[in-house]
């Protein structure tokens, strides 16, 4: 019940972002909140079965998420949206990403009402526990409020979603060492490889797409 709550509550700021880029993707109303809709549900499915593929455990599905899931298949995802609209993938990529942001705060509420994805106790505080959870719901409205008026003014050219998977993979690494584990790789926690995971396709895709940048950018001083 939560997490349609949360789809809901994500599909009102998404409603005005959506409608204030009408010019770069063009949707009518109903279109806008379907869309929306669509988004939000996929981010909470993919993090779900994500949980329960990494868990092997059905009931993970329902209790679990894995926010990995959302973030590494989500640009499966902004693929199909951008051929389906018939718009340009940058434009696609940047302008969700920022969608995608709230969806990614309203899945940690989700942890902190089920008391999961806690710190450890940490020694050297005293036994108490570091409010990471909270950290991650900060970062997202960080990466949020920095990205928003960039996108809006037409400053960026799709890197976006690989600057998001870049910023989450090095904190998501940080503070795996603090973070309880269900699923050890030896010292380390399946959190850290995917964090790694993210990192390296976030750089990778960051240096192709200023490359791509780049170029677009001399052929058309050429042209000039």
């Amino acid at each position: 019940m939560l997490a349609l709550l949360l789809v809901f509550g994500c599909m009102v700021p998404d409603y005005f972002w959506l409608k204030s880029m009408h010019d770069k993707l063009p949707m009518k109303k109903p279109m806008i909140v379907l869309f929306s809709f669509l988004l939000h549900t996929f981010c909470v499915i993919s993090a779900k079965a994500f949980a329960a593929l990494e868990f092997q455990d059905l009931h993970a599905f329902v209790y679990g998420m894995r926010i990995y899931g959302t973030i590494l298949l989500c640009p499966i995802a902004l693929c199909i949206a951008a051929k389906a609209g018939k718009w340009k993938l940058r434009d696609v990529s940047d302008i969700v990403s920022v969608a995608l942001m709230y969806g990614l705060f309203a899945i940690r509420i989700n942890c902190l009402k089920n008391g999961c994805c806690r710190s450890v106790p940490v020694t050297f505080l005293g036994g108490h526990r570091l409010p990471i959870v909270e950290a991650e719901m900060l970062l997202w409205a960080i990466l949020a409020v920095y990205w928003l008026p960039r996108v809006k003014r037409g400053e960026t050219y799709g890197q976006v979603y690989p600057c998001l998977m870049i910023s989450y993979g090095i904190f998501r690494f940080i503070i795996e060492w603090f973070r309880e584990e269900y699923v050890p790789v030896g010292s380390w926690h399946m959190g850290h490889i995917w964090s790694l995971v993210c990192l390296i396709i976030g750089l990778s895709a960051c240096f192709s797409i200023q490359s791509q940048h780049k170029a677009r950018k001399g052929v058309q001083k050429r042209r000039r």
